[in-house]
């Protein structure tokens, strides 16, 4: 489903991405772990494009880029590329002037890819799936922050998406709020949706991951299943991180 090939990508003169490598097949959970300003959050901008990457080859479900970091994507092709991905970021973005049920529905139709009334339907069907069929009506100021972030991945879903990237979901929410977000990822995990999940939720990794990627300055330093690299880690690096975050 995803095939990443010596990603580089620089800001300047600074080098974020040094050449990564990553697979995920699909129905796989691949957890990217490590600490802060390795990359992470920068690899799954890359993987939609919210980021060119500046040197490269990524494939998404079937479609290719290469990147040498002078020719550019044109913008249909870009669109196109990034259809294949649904986004769900740290701080929810949902917009504040639309109900829970209008923001889920927007997706399909800025995008022109169903009706009203389909759009409508599809929009109801996830707001159940997500737990928040009573709460179609209210704004995003209305609701709890584990609540819109529930929103927000039923709106990235409502694309209907090959893949789903998650940036950090649960690091803005309260602790108690956690746990609901991360059920209604585990649920999409269980329905054998593919997902990239950049996380600090070690719980996750081992539970729900069938990859954990552990990053450290732009490289990939080690990258299996959660069992080999959370239970046995080979480097100190990883130890020493897991020290921390686990603690």
């Amino acid at each position: 489903m995803i095939d990443v090939r010596n990603l580089r990508k620089s800001f300047g003169t600074l080098e974020v991405l040094k050449g990564i490598d990553l697979e995920v097949a699909a129905g796989d959970v691949a957890v990217l772990i490590g600490p802060s300003g390795c990359g992470k959050s920068t690899l799954l901008r890359c993987l939609n494009l919210l980021e060119t990457p500046s040197a490269g080859r990524l494939e998404i479900a079937g479609r290719k880029l290469e990147f040498d970091g002078t020719t550019r994507v044109p913008e249909r092709q870009q669109a196109e590329f990034r259809s294949a991905t649904g986004m769900v970021f740290q701080n929810f973005n949902l917009f504040p002037h639309m109900t829970v049920l209008e923001n889920v529905m927007s997706g399909p139709l800025l995008n022109g890819l169903k009706s009203k009334a389909e759009a409508k339907k599809l929009a109801l069907a996830l707001l159940d799936r997500v737990g928040l069929s009573q709460k179609t009506d209210l704004y995003p100021r209305q609701i709890s922050g584990g609540q819109a972030q529930r929103v927000a991945i039923a709106r990235a879903l409502a694309l209907e998406p090959k893949v789903m990237l998650f940036d950090e979901p649960t690091s803005a929410l309260d602790p108690e709020l956690v746990g609901e977000v991360l059920e209604v990822m585990q649920s999409l995990a269980r329905d054998g949706t593919t997902m990239i999940v950049v996380t600090h939720e070690m719980g996750f990794a081992r539970e729900v991951a069938s990859k954990v990627v552990f990053m450290e300055g732009g490289h990939v330093l080690e990258s299996g299943p959660p069992a080999e690299v959370l239970g046995a880690p080979r480097t100190e690096r990883l130890r020493s991180f897991l020290s921390k975050v686990e603690h």
